[in-house]
């Protein structure tokens, strides 16, 4: 009997293990990884220049903080019809010469925007309306650019313009205006006429892919230029 009983016992043991095995060994696979990669080296870049103001040109690069000195190189009498010159010494009821102009200087399409800041001469800034009255005009506003935005945020005042057109590449803007008209009515302070200050900046966009609306503030390509002009 002893015997029969050890068999018994070895065929439980092996009912046993079957059932583990069968529980643990499930059919698995697992597949080859597939890492997608997406890259680009597409790129936009712009470039501002007022040759009219300082005589640079899209083809000079500047030394010095754009606007604040003209040109090496020139003539006295080309130095003599340059905005800068006539700025430093100016009268009321001068024209002087200054036309901001964008240029694409990248490959890719652009969508282009000038913001404009009016500021006395301690730097503080005002309104457009405000600088008109006191100081005098931006003259000849080219009609391919739309004064989109307003911002009248605490010392955050600026004009933001704005390019109607997809401004292609390695292709110029025409110039946002040509000049500044000085009012004839200026009053001086302290018995001189006072210093005032513009300065222009440009903004790009993408053209790819997005559309341009200028009536619509809430348009992605208004909002992407507007908040490019908020924070620089």
């Amino acid at each position: 009997m002893k015997p029969v009983k050890k068999v018994s016992l070895l065929v439980i043991a092996s009912a046993c293990m079957l059932t583990v095995c069968v529980t643990l060994a499930l059919m698995s696979k697992v597949t080859e990884t597939a890492t997608n990669t997406f890259t680009s080296d597409r790129s936009i870049s712009l470039a501002l220049r007022e040759d009219k103001w300082d005589g640079f040109t899209f083809d000079d690069s500047y030394e010095k903080e754009p606007g604040t000195v003209a040109k090496d190189g020139l003539t006295e009498d080309q130095k003599k019809e340059l905005g800068i010159t006539k700025a430093m010494n100016y009268y009321p009821g001068d024209v002087i010469p200054k036309n901001p102009t964008l240029m694409n200087t990248s490959i890719e399409d652009e969508y282009v925007a000038i913001k404009v800041t009016y500021q006395n001469n301690d730097g503080t800034a005002i309104s457009k309306e405000l600088f008109e009255s006191t100081y005098g005009k931006i003259g000849n506003l080219s009609n391919d650019f739309v004064r989109v935005v307003t911002s009248d945020e605490g010392e955050n005042k600026y004009d933001l313009y704005i390019y109607t057109k997809t401004l292609l590449a390695g292709s110029k803007a025409p110039a946002l205006f040509d000049r500044v008209v000085v009012n004839q009515n200026i009053n001086t302070v302290n018995g001189k006429w006072p210093t005032f200050k513009i300065k222009v900046q440009g903004f790009a966009v993408q053209a790819k892919n997005v559309t341009l609306d200028t009536t619509n503030l809430n348009n992605e390509v208004v909002k992407a230029l507007n908040d490019l002009a908020k924070s620089n």
